[in-house]
């Protein structure tokens, strides 16, 4: 991993003569643009200009001390236990800086850092670093150092790293992105602070793309990554090496969009021979009218492996479907997958997967009434197995008015796992909710209060053929009061039973309290004040615990 060290200084340097005169400059807006595509969780700058030339500094954040203590009565509490009774406290930090200069330019800091005594909330440490920014946009460049999310394409990266983020449009021939760092479960963990549970895995990545045409745009892409030795002990598992490349465009003019994408990858999984392996992937959507058809085939080998989540190992998959507006009061929509599974080494597909879904959304030409119905068919078939099949059907119907709203769901489910499974089992849902809002007008038919109340109910009853039926029921109540003078009282009620599937064993109820007031001040800082009484697990004296906690929480806003 030494070459990405002299690969970025260069690109820092060639960043750095951004402004030079031969070259074709970038707009501010469309920069930002091409960003916050690839950086949805970073702030967006605003572009301001000031007449005497100064440069504005905007400082937003908020600090949230929290205060609680814990009383608890459980059978597994234990010294190791994360459930402990006491007196804890947590606070949270927000802090968004922005210095942003008259001609666009903007430098920007934030962070967000939690600091806590409870073992419930943070295990292995006291402080834990949530995210971490600092970075520059200039008239044609963005640089970013921390938390940065690479969303390349679904064959290339599309990851969660911590390290530099780089990205220019000085070129006439192609703007480009680059990031150089470092996959690990938090800060923490990458500097050593916490104990580990997977390899750091250093990581790397450029993109190079343009426009071909007026609709057509072609990128190219290189990502690596390796897995540190010495961030696990040896013996915890196979470190692996890996590499990739690809290829991609997409065509979009009216209402046609095509996009397509090859990559071919290299990896070693410990002392393993290097494999390679290809992708392709093709999706495309035509809208004409009041008609959607959409398709498309995706082809990973078993052996690709790249930096990005989408891009499932082994997975051959063609698909269609289509939406279509019938009438001004009914929606209809159907998809069909084929899709095939293979494991490494293997040349025929361990499993095969026929899928389809059929979907109605209606508003029964009213405008109060909502009715949405669906069904979803998968069967499986696996070699040397009996085929299984999943069929699951949903109907929800709801009701909406200026102070009333209401919602009834039915769902059923069939799981079938072969003749003779002691595993088959077939699920019954009832979902139902009834909120109201009362106001109250004063002078100027303002209301200075309001009252939301919400009630519900649910039900899942599991027939399996090897044991008994299982009922889990779910009843709750919430309130919630607010006036403008005086600020809100929420109260949350609810209680549960389950069922347990073998003969003779109690049902477990489970019962829950929320009492929560709250004020907010004119700086919109705001004091909350908390009770809550939950109790898990009741009539199973090995199981139940109860769980107390009072606290006041303040959050001050600048």
């Amino acid at each position: 991993m030494t070459k990405p060290l002299v690969f970025f200084p260069v690109l820092l340097l060639t960043f750095g003569f951004a402004d030079a005169a031969d070259v074709k400059k970038t707009t501010n807006q469309e920069v930002l643009k091409t960003w916050q595509q690839s950086n949805p969780q970073a702030p967006k700058p605003e572009l301001v200009e000031k007449e005497d030339g100064s440069t504005q500094i905007k400082w937003t954040g908020s600090v949230t001390p929290d205060l609680y203590s814990n009383s608890v009565t459980s059978s597994n509490v234990s010294q190791n236990s994360s459930l402990q009774e006491g007196t804890f406290h947590k606070t949270l930090v927000n802090s968004d800086l922005k210095r942003i200069h008259t001609d666009g330019r903007t430098d920007y800091f934030l962070f967000t850092v939690l600091e806590t005594d409870d073992p419930k909330v943070l295990s292995n440490t006291y402080v834990q670093l949530n995210n971490l920014q600092i970075g520059h946009v200039g008239k044609n460049f963005h640089v970013l150092f921390g938390d940065v999310i690479p969303q390349f394409s679904t064959l290339s990266s599309s990851l969660s790293a911590r390290g530099l983020w780089l990205q220019s449009g000085f070129t006439e021939l192609f703007n480009l992105t680059a990031y150089y760092g470092t996959v690990s479960e938090s800060w923490e963990s990458l500097l050593g602070q916490v104990t580990r549970t997977q390899y750091l895995r250093d990581v790397y990545g450029v993109k190079l793309d343009r426009n071909l045409f007026e609709n057509v745009n072609a990128y190219l892409t290189f990502q690596s990554g390796e897995d540190r030795k010495s961030s696990l002990p040896a013996a915890f598992s196979a470190d692996s090496k890996l590499s990739s490349y690809t290829a991609g465009a997409a065509y979009q003019k009216d209402q046609l969009q095509v996009s397509g994408e090859w990559g071919s990858s290299r990896s070693t999984l410990g002392t393993d021979p290097e494999e390679t392996a290809s992708g392709f992937i093709i999706d495309g959507r035509w809208v004409k009218d009041s008609v959607t058809l959409f398709g498309g085939h995706h082809d990973i080998g078993s052996r690709y492996y790249t930096l990005s989540s989408g891009a499932a190992p082994g997975v051959t998959e063609s698909y269609v479907g289509t939406e279509w507006v019938a009438k001004e009061w009914l929606n209809l929509g159907a998809d069909l997958r084929n899709t095939n599974s293979f494991s490494p080494g293997v040349s025929e597909a361990t499993s095969k997967t026929k899928a389809r879904t059929v979907k109605a959304a209606s508003n029964l030409n009213s405008a109060n009434w909502a009715l949405n119905v669906q069904n979803a068919l998968s069967e499986t078939s696996v070699p040397g197995a009996s085929d299984s099949s999943i069929d699951q059907s949903n109907v929800t119907l709801n009701y909406s008015a200026t102070t009333w709203s209401a919602a009834l769901g039915y769902g059923l489910g069939k799981f079938d796992y072969g003749a003779g499974s002691t595993n088959n089992s077939e699920t019954k849902d009832v979902q139902v909710s009834l909120a109201n809002k009362w106001i109250k007008a004063g002078e100027g038919n303002v209301s200075p209060w309001s009252c939301d109340s919400t009630l519900s109910y649910t039900t899942q009853r599991q027939s399996v053929v090897a044991s008994n039926d299982v009922v889990n029921t779910m009843y709750s109540l919430g309130i919630t009061t607010t006036h403008t003078d005086y600020g809100s009282l929420s109260a949350m009620a609810s209680t549960g039973k389950l069922m347990q599937a073998t003969a003779g064993q109690p049902d477990l109820v489970t019962n829950s309290l929320q009492i929560e007031a709250g004020r907010q001040f004119k700086n919109a800082s705001d004091l909350k004040i908390y009770y809550q009484d939950n109790a898990r697990n009741l009539n199973d004296p090995n199981l139940e615990t109860k769980e107390k906690v009072v606290g006041a929480r303040y959050a001050y806003k600048f």
